[in-house]
C-alpha cells in the first residue's frame, strides 16, 4: 500500500460543505449510471476522493518518465478524452498532477462521455470552481451507451468521432467497464477490455498516453470475474494494434509472456477531513504506440519496480514488487 494523500482542503470543501459529499461506503460495486440524488451525494463523498487519490499517483509515475513530461510541456492545449467520466475526481487528479511537475500553466481541454447527468452536473461545478490547473474547454457527450456486446463498440467510436478534436494526448477511463461488464454480461463481454483499448487507441495521438484503471472486483457478487484478472489480461495481449503496454514496468517487460495467473491490486490510501484514510483494490495499465515506447525507453528505469498491495503473477514476473515513494505534494 502506498503513502495515504490528504485530500487537497479546498477539493475536501467543495465536495462536503458546497455540494453535500457525504461518506457512506458499501461492499458492493457502485452503480453509478442510474444513481441520482443522494446516491450521487454519496458517491462523491465516497468514491470521488479515492478517484482523485489514484489518478494523482499514476499520472504522479507517468509523469517522472522526462520523455513523456516533454511531450506534454511541449503541447499549447493538452487534449484529453474521458470515457465514462463519473463525477470527474480523475481529471481533478490530473490537474493536480501537472501543476505539481510544473505543467499546471498548460491549458487542458476535455471531452466526456457519460450517461448520468447528475454526474455531469458535478462535474462542472467541480472544473468551474477548482483553484488549480488551468482549465480549458469541456464538452460532453451525454449519451448512455448501448447495453448489447455488438452496438457497444461502434457506438462509442461514433460518439468519440463526432467530438472531431482528435486526436488526444491523454485517453483516460476510470472504473467504467467494471459497470459494462455487469450490464451486458460476464459472457458476452469477453474480450471488451481488448476491444476497448483497441479502439480508444485509434483515436490517440501518435506519442499520447491512453490510462485504464478500475476495481479489482467482480462486476457482480455471483460473477467469477474479477477485474484484477481481466484488465491485465486483455491489455498485456493486445493484437492488432500496435498499442504495448508503457506501465506498470514489469508489464511492459513480460506482458508477451502474462496469462491468466496475473492479478494485481493496488491501494492509493487518501485522507479525507471528516473521516480519515480511505482505500480500495484497483487495477491498471499505461498503454502507448509502441514506436513512442521505443523512443521513451532510454528514460525509463532500469528496475522493474511496480507497488502493489497484492498480486499473483506468472513466474517470468520474478514478483517484481517494490515500495516507491509517494509524490510529495498533498503527503501526509
Amino acid at each position: 500500500m502506498s503513502t495515504p494523500i490528504s485530500l487537497p482542503p479546498d477539493l475536501d470543501r467543495l465536495l462536503f460543505q458546497e455540494l453535500g459529499a457525504f461518506h457512506q461506503p458499501r461492499n458492493e460495486v457502485f452503480g453509478l449510471v442510474a444513481a441520482d440524488g443522494d446516491e450521487i451525494r454519496r458517491y462523491n463523498g465516497t468514491y470521488l476522493p479515492r478517484t482523485w487519490a489514484e489518478s494523482y499517483q499514476v499520472f504522479s509515475q507517468l509523469l517522472r518518465i522526462p520523455g513523456v513530461r516533454a511531450v506534454l510541456a511541449s503541447r499549447q492545449a493538452i487534449q484529453v478524452l474521458d470515457v465514462g467520466s463519473g463525477s470527474g475526481g480523475q481529471l481533478l487528479g490530473l490537474l493536480d498532477a501537472l501543476q505539481a511537475n510544473g505543467l499546471g500553466s498548460i491549458p487542458v481541454n476535455v471531452d466526456l462521455i457519460e450517461g448520468n447527468p447528475h454526474a455531469i452536473e458535478t462535474m462542472k461545478a467541480l472544473w468551474s470552481r477548482y483553484p488549480r490547473g488551468n482549465r480549458g474547454t469541456i464538452r460532453v457527450a451525454h449519451t448512455r451507451l448501448p447495453e448489447t456486446r455488438a452496438e457497444f463498440i461502434p457506438s462509442l467510436d461514433r460518439t468519440i468521432r463526432a467530438f472531431r478534436r482528435e486526436p488526444y494526448d491523454l485517453v483516460l477511463s476510470f472504473k467504467f467497464l467494471i459497470e459494462v461488464y455487469g450490464i451486458i454480461g460476464k459472457d458476452a463481454s469477453s474480450g471488451l477490455y481488448n476491444d476497448f483499448a483497441k479502439v480508444l487507441g485509434t483515436h490517440l495521438a501518435p506519442k499520447g498516453l491512453l490510462l485504464l484503471l478500475d476495481l479489482t472486483a467482480k462486476p457482480h457478487p455471483n460473477d467469477g470475474t474479477w477485474m484484477g484478472t481481466t484488465l491485465p489480461r486483455e491489455t498485456n495481449l493486445l493484437s492488432d494494434t500496435d498499442l504495448s503496454v508503457l506501465l506498470p514496468h514489469p508489464c511492459r517487460r513480460y506482458a508477451a509472456s502474462c496469462n491468466t495467473s496475473c492479478y494485481q491490486e493496488v491501494h492509493y490510501p487518501v485522507v479525507v477531513s471528516s473521516i480519515g484514510s480511505s482505500t480500495e483494490a484497483v487495477v491498471w495499465r499505461a498503454l502507448a504506440h509502441a514506436p513512442y515506447i521505443d523512443q521513451l525507453a532510454s528514460g525509463l528505469p532500469s528496475r522493474l519496480c511496480h507497488q502493489v498491495s497484492f498480486g499473483q503473477y506468472p513466474a517470468t514476473c520474478k514478483r517484481t514488487r517494490c515500495s516507491l515513494p509517494a509524490p510529495s505534494a498533498f503527503e501526509v
